[in-house]
């Protein structure tokens, strides 16, 4: 679990289940914000917290999924995916919480460059399946010219807001439930889908 916490530093306890050989292994688990990006390392552990040799880092840009059994979840980036264990079901959902903060923090570090350049907005957000029993999936979505690109139709539509980081965008041929992972990031797109509601409605 969470030894100490800060901001921009996070440590405790995970197991990590090995690349090749299955078993998992108990290892101290750094998550902490170096300038502008996150970045997750682990290490052996000596005991008392004390860390012994590094083992290696978790590349922070890919998603969090959870696993088979509540303490169990998985962070996967493009070169590997991570199957990690809390001690307990709290434990994992903290972990959980902040690798994904982490994420979105390291991609809105990029967002925000590609947002000065005056390209389109893009970013993730969760966006919830059709049918109410099904679960939240991340997606990129990208805002450009008024839709957002292969599934939102944005002409005629409303926005609705939602509790913490939940919006719904009501368009003319169905509903779409979404979720941002910050609150900085849920207030600019619900700002950029406002404007681009406004620009494609008028």
């Amino acid at each position: 679990g969470p030894v100490e916490s800060n901001e921009t530093n996070f440590r405790g306890y995970l197991e990590k289940e090995g690349q090749f050989n299955t078993e998992f292994k108990k290892r101290v688990f750094i998550l902490a914000k170096n300038g502008n990006r996150w970045t997750m390392t682990y290490y052996e552990d000596e005991g008392q917290g004390r860390l012994g040799e590094k083992k290696g880092e978790i590349e922070l840009k890919g998603t969090v999924t959870r696993g088979e059994l509540d303490t169990d979840f998985n962070v996967a980036s493009a070169e590997r995916k991570f199957s990690l264990r809390g001690e307990t079901a709290k434990d994992a959902q903290i972990w959980i919480d902040r690798i994904q903060i982490a994420i979105s923090d390291n991609r809105a570090d990029t967002l925000a460059t590609v947002l000065k350049a005056g390209a389109s907005f893009r970013g993730l957000l969760e966006k919830q399946g059709h049918f109410l029993n099904t679960g939240w999936k991340s997606r990129m979505f990208v805002l450009a010219e008024g839709e957002m690109k292969g599934e939102i139709q944005l002409k005629d539509a409303k926005l609705e807001i939602g509790k913490l980081f939940d919006f719904t965008v009501v368009a003319t041929d169905k509903t779409y439930p979404l979720r941002a992972n910050t609150d900085d990031m849920a207030t600019q797109w619900k700002e950029k889908i406002q404007q681009a509601i406004d620009a494609s409605s008028a």
